[in-house]
């Protein structure tokens, strides 16, 4: 109220009507309601949970955390147990030397008569020394072997680089 007459006017009515004086400006101010959420810590919470669905992605991307080795074959499986014919994917991490050719595969552990139960086709493994994939596990339950095949020329046989094992539960 800027207008002195109105303000008047009001301190008149308030003493004609018998009510308590019109309360001072701190007293107004406890009165009213809650201050509101500025934006800016709105916009920092939504940063916050955008940084968290970032790093989980990014986690579950890499979730074998094999880091790039261009001097030794290795195999890294991010799952231990995974179910058959389900909707998780077996993720897998692979280094070698630049340019050696190679497969991921299921097996058993005994062997089988037809040899791998699953497997990648032949890849060749890039500049950056590590490649990684998934596949859906379409074996039955059981113990498998997840290795690291490179092939060999005579006889096309392939060499066991690395493995590791891994639990096929069912649905």
């Amino acid at each position: 109220m800027t207008d002195p007459f109105e303000r008047g006017f009001e301190v008149a009515q308030r003493r004609r009507l018998d009510l308590p004086p019109e309360p001072v400006d701190d007293e107004r101010k406890r009165r009213q309601r809650p201050g509101r959420l500025g934006w800016q810590v709105i916009l920092i919470a939504l940063g916050v949970v955008v940084l968290l669905a970032v790093g989980r992605s990014v986690t579950a991307r890499n979730a074998t955390a094999l880091k790039a080795d261009c001097t030794k074959f290795q195999l890294a499986v991010g799952e231990k147990s995974v179910v058959s014919r389900g909707p998780a994917l077996l993720h897998w991490a692979v280094t070698a030397p630049a340019g050696a050719r190679f497969s991921v595969a299921i097996s058993k552990p005994q062997g089988s008569v037809n040899g791998q139960e699953q497997g990648t086709r032949e890849l060749v493994m890039g500049k950056g020394c590590i490649a990684r994939g998934a596949f859906g596990v379409l074996v039955p339950p059981g113990h498998y072997l997840v290795e690291l095949l490179r092939p060999v020329n005579p006889g096309n046989a392939e060499q066991r680089m690395a493995f590791r094992n891994v639990t096929v539960t069912a649905s």
